[in-house]
């Protein structure tokens, strides 16, 4: 390929230049993006929403209750990627009908989601007891703070 002589004189004197320190190859390639637009930075650590709120233990739920989140969209039908925008809360104006899906498959109350599982060692706790007795103790006494 044949280089017009004004082509390969300006590319001799690149070279040299390069090579005798006269320019430094790294501030020579332009960097984009110093000139672009500054990107507004958003905030991820939104405030709850009440749908936020009200699946903020989505999650802890589903392990609590032994299962895993691929295993509740296998049997509830709900796609994986809804289903992980859920747990993360992200996910805004959930569908009701999927959320009792999830509930009804997992044995427990959709209202549950709301507030966190009972930590292991009260359910151990309580495991030494008559289920009826823990029963009667729920209806009977009053709530103490």
């Amino acid at each position: 390929m044949l280089m017009p002589l004004t082509l390969r004189l300006a590319n001799f004197i690149c070279q040299e230049l390069v090579c005798c320190g006269g320019i430094d190859i790294f501030t020579a390639v332009a960097d984009p993006l110093p000139m672009a637009k500054a990107v507004k930075q958003v905030s991820r650590n939104r405030p709850d929403t009440v749908e936020n709120a009200r699946l903020r233990y989505l999650g802890q739920w589903i392990y609590a209750c032994g299962k895993k989140p691929a295993e509740v969209c296998r049997e509830t039908g709900i796609n994986p990627g809804y289903m992980s925008e859920l747990i993360k809360g992200t996910k805004k104006n959930p569908s009701t009908s999927k959320l009792w899906a999830i509930a009804d498959f997992l044995g427990i109350s959709a209202d549950n989601f709301a507030k966190p599982p009972p930590s292991a060692t009260v359910l151990e706790q309580i495991a030494q007891y008559d289920p009826k007795v823990v029963e009667k103790l729920l209806r009977k006494r009053p709530i103490q703070d």
